[in-house]
């Protein structure tokens, strides 16, 4: 089959907001990503990122990464410390929303959507084919609900990366940050 011009799709323009939602929120999901890197860099190699960087990008997967990142901060912050149970805690309620959102992520990438031919025309996700992502999202607003997996990415990087500052830099000279609101 040859190759296509985009304008020989007659739908592709309708679907440019999808397309645009779903870039934005695959590009915030990297980028989430990359800042759990950082934050285990500076947890188990801080003079040496580039060892850091190797094990991390060694582990297969998303998922598996973010459970090394666990696995580190358990074993580094295991005293009954007030500032080693916080740092602990923080970073397992970040890879567990990260890990909430990575299904969420995987559902709007991966399940199969179409219009709803109605003024106004619908996105809606093509669930009656029994499609088990699809029907995740059956009932929902697509582009209102990336907009929100998209919040919840950027919040979760934001969040590491004031920890993981804290943390290179030094607790000493900066005030442990508050718990964003999860949107």
């Amino acid at each position: 089959m040859a190759a296509t011009d985009e304008s020989d799709q007659p739908f592709d323009a309708a679907f440019e907001p999808y397309d645009r939602q779903i870039g934005l929120l695959l590009r915030s999901w990297n980028d989430l990503q990359e800042k759990l890197a950082d934050l285990f860099s500076t947890l188990t190699s801080p003079h040496d990122g580039g060892l850091a960087r190797a094990i991390w990008y060694a582990i297969p997967n998303d998922r598996l990464q973010r459970a090394a990142l666990r696995a580190a901060a358990e074993y580094l912050f295991h005293s009954d410390s007030t500032d080693d149970v916080t740092i602990k805690a923080e970073i397992k309620w970040i890879v567990d929303r990260a890990n909430s959102l990575g299904q969420q992520r995987d559902t709007a990438a991966h399940a199969p959507v179409s219009f709803l031919i109605d003024e106004p025309y619908e996105l809606i996700s093509r669930q009656l084919q029994g499609n088990p992502l699809a029907k995740q999202l059956e009932g929902k607003k697509l582009l209102e609900e990336f907009r929100l997996y998209r919040q919840r990415a950027i919040m979760l990087h934001e969040h590491a990366d004031v920890i993981e500052q804290y943390l290179r830099l030094g607790r000493g000279s900066w005030t442990w940050p508050k718990r964003p609101i999860w949107p």
